[in-house]
């Protein structure tokens, strides 16, 4: 596995899900925002404004009228007058939702429902595509019983694997042809989280490519263990594990000897969030507190407090952690143009729904857990903390709950773990961070550093969290 390649997608990654909550703002932050204009900086509040369309016609000419009527299959004529071109952006702003249009609701509460579909981040696919691809009669997120049922006798498996693929080729195509310099990165993310389709035609075309090795390295178990990699968010960490199994015999045996499976749920299950959790923190501490006396000398309203401290949080760390430059889609875009060439096999479509049958059936179960998780959080979340010390045997052997315990603690108690606190300076810059988290990722190459990853485990498992 490459180490490096690797830290650097975890740490993007986790700096995306992190700008992705500090540019989040609900109805009522974007109203408090304007109303507190003069708490924030020019900057701050132009921040807000920046991350979030007015309204749809802001999206309409962000993206451009006639990409969007292509995308939206809305026939339009380039000499339509005022009214005609009125009547078109209209059809733009019912297929984003039908409720946009109903002329029975208030300004107010129009503006309410435009809200859930106005951020710039993910909007293409929040507003288009994902109606376009998981609405209808066949979507991208079709059951399995739909596509084919035996004892119906039905099979449209040709037919979906067809659809799958133009669909796919659609999305990273019109990615690219958008006009403005949006960042399609959450995008991918949404498509990605929704669908599945970009790990199942990288590994369509890996499998493909080099037949030689499917008969051993794809078999029904190998298959199996790349729909595991399902499990992670992130399409970019899902791509180098794929590529690491694909390139790696080694790889391969560890994982059909649990070894890897267990590396695996260490590494998605608890490092990944743990980074999250523990960056989110350090920056959180880096931002100066928005004091109590500065918003009694505005007259500011005391149950506003709160929340002007929170939005103060968010747009102070939006700098922090917005990406400094595009994602690219040229390598996803020449995997399909390279599937394109063998959709119409046979081939093609065994692998193909092979894969989309195994990473279906771990959504179920996953789906599942979810809910079962969900339900004790709420309970976690009702005790206090001497509830939770009484039953944390009990807690722990849940888990669900137990990744999400384990993970808080460990990003809390990672300054002795990690040694930082030992420095003369008693000062944790970034870079330090940074370079401690390099070499946590680096403990993961056995043959780098197994022993200190012995050593990591074995530091853990000395305060209570029993792997």
């Amino acid at each position: 596995m490459n180490a490096d390649f690797l830290s650097r997608a975890v740490k993007e990654y986790a700096l995306h899900i992190l700008y992705e909550e500090v540019t989040s703002f609900s109805k009522q932050e974007l109203t408090l925002i304007e109303k507190h204009d003069e708490l924030w900086s020019l900057n701050n509040s132009l921040i807000a404004g920046n991350e979030y369309f007015e309204d749809p016609n802001a999206f309409i000419e962000y993206y451009t009228e006639q990409y969007l009527y292509d995308l939206c299959n809305i026939k339009y004529n380039l000499s339509d007058d005022e009214e005609g071109s009125n009547k078109l952006r209209s059809d733009i702003t019912k297929f984003i939702s039908p409720k946009l249009v109903n002329k029975k609701k208030s300004s107010e509460e129009l503006g309410q429902v435009w809200h859930q579909y106005s951020k710039k981040s993910g909007s293409l696919y929040r507003n288009i595509f994902d109606r376009k691809f998981n609405k209808g009669k066949m979507t991208l997120t079709r059951q399995l019983n739909r596509i084919v049922n035996k004892a119906k006798g039905k099979d449209d498996s040709k037919v979906f694997s067809k659809y799958a693929f133009e669909s796919t080729d659609l999305f990273l195509k019109k990615m690219t042809e958008q006009a403005s310099e949006h960042d399609p990165k959450e995008e991918l993310n949404m498509f990605e989280r929704d669908t599945d389709m970009l790990l199942i035609f990288d590994a369509v075309h890996k499998i493909l490519s080099n037949p030689s090795s499917k008969p051993s390295k794809y078999n029904k178990k190998g298959l199996k263990i790349i729909s595991s990699f399902a499990l992670i968010d992130d399409y970019k960490i899902r791509s180098a594990f794929l590529l690491a199994f694909h390139r790696n015999d080694g790889l391969h045996s560890k994982y059909i000897y649990m070894q890897g499976y267990k590396y695996f749920f260490l590494f998605n299950f608890m490092l990944i969030p743990f980074l999250i959790i523990f960056l989110r923190n350090m920056m959180y501490s880096l931002v100066p507190l928005m004091k109590d006396s500065r918003l009694i000398n505005l007259n500011v309203d005391p149950n506003s407090y709160d929340e002007l401290k929170k939005i103060h949080m968010k747009l102070s760390l939006n700098k922090l952690t917005k990406r400094p430059r595009k994602e690219a889609l040229v390598n996803k875009i020449k995997i399909m143009d390279s599937v394109g060439k063998i959709k119409s096999t046979e081939d093609y479509k065994e692998v193909f729904m092979s894969l989309y049958s195994e990473i279906k059936g771990i959504r179920i179960e996953v789906n599942r857990n979810i809910k079962d998780g969900d339900n004790f959080f709420s309970l976690i979340d009702s005790k206090s903390k001497e509830w939770i010390e009484e039953n944390i045997e009990e807690i722990r052997n849940d888990t669900n709950c137990a990744m999400h315990w384990l993970t808080k603690n460990m990003a809390d108690d990672f300054m002795e773990i990690s040694r930082l606190h030992t420095n003369k300076e008693k000062k944790i810059t970034f870079k330090k961070l940074v370079n401690t988290f390099e070499a946590y990722f680096r403990k993961f190459d056995e043959e780098e550093g197994g022993k200190e990853y012995t050593k990591f485990l074995n530091e853990i498992r000395n305060r209570g969290w029993n792997l």
